[in-house]
């Protein structure tokens, strides 16, 4: 299974998506108005997709997060 993230667009006629992508066969991670968070199969990703008017359907990416920068030592005064 996949994960994906659904974004509500400003012309969508549903605002809260929880109870048709549970239905739908898909698990909901993490939920905000407006931005949801789910891990289904592709297949039901696409029908969620086509389902879900106004609605964007894109697969999760990951960021990595870079190392710090190393500290350059303090002069010390003589």
């Amino acid at each position: 299974m996949s994960r994906f993230t659904l974004y509500r667009g400003e012309d969508a006629p549903v605002s809260d998506a929880d109870d048709l992508l549970r239905s739908a066969g898909a698990k909901v991670i993490a939920s905000r108005p407006g931005l949801v968070l789910i891990e289904a199969s592709d297949s039901v990703a696409d029908d969620l997709s086509k389902s879900l008017v106004g609605w964007r359907v894109t697969a999760e990416r990951v960021a990595a997060i870079r190392p710090p920068r190393p500290r350059v030592p303090k002069k010390v005064k003589e």
